[in-house]
């Protein structure tokens, strides 16, 4: 009903800042101060998608989360199958029509998937792997809920960064505030 959608819509923006101010910690410990405000923004965005798929396709969309929840299946799957289009197609599509810009676009297209597999050819590779570890860590830690279960392995996806097991409890340690 409409009280779940409310609520999912709730904790997706919880989870989405989370990401971002993740995303962020990760970048001032690794990258330039302008990288991490880009990480910020592209965390912020990352599920653009979804809200989008969401305000356009409230009921299919409540379907999707529907089985999500009772499968504990992949969104990205759910979304293609009862949508025809996964929310980081429909985000990748929203963010170069409104001209976000290639890290944006990148982050939204491509934070699901493993850095081994991203294209060679990617414009700001390093941020997705920001968005990507971020995006990990905050469904680890259970803030706020975005429709996916699955998490990586953090210490790989950390590995990358020179990040260590305290590096990333200290992070962790502050996303509170």
């Amino acid at each position: 009903g409409d009280e779940r959608a409310m609520a999912f819509r709730r904790e997706l923006w919880r989870h989405n800042l989370a990401v971002a101010c993740v995303a962020e910690l990760v970048a001032e410990r690794t990258d330039t101060p302008q990288i991490a405000s880009d990480a910020f923004v592209c965390g912020l965005l990352h599920d653009v998608g979804k809200i989008a798929l969401d305000f356009c396709l409230p009921k299919s969309f409540a379907r999707v989360l529907d089985r999500v929840e009772r499968h504990h299946e992949c969104i990205c799957d759910v979304e293609r199958q009862l949508l025809g289009m996964d929310h980081t197609a429909a985000g990748k599509r929203l963010a170069s029509r409104w001209g976000l810009g290639p890290a944006i676009v990148e982050c939204v297209w491509l934070h699901h998937q493993p850095p081994e597999s991203l294209p060679s050819t990617l414009v700001c590779d390093r941020l997705v792997r920001i968005v990507h570890l971020a995006d990990n860590l905050v469904r680890r830690e259970g803030v706020g809920f975005s429709g996916y279960h699955h998490v990586s392995d953090i210490g790989e996806l950390s590995s990358c960064f020179r990040l260590s097991q305290a590096d990333i409890e200290s992070i962790l340690a502050v996303l509170p505030q």
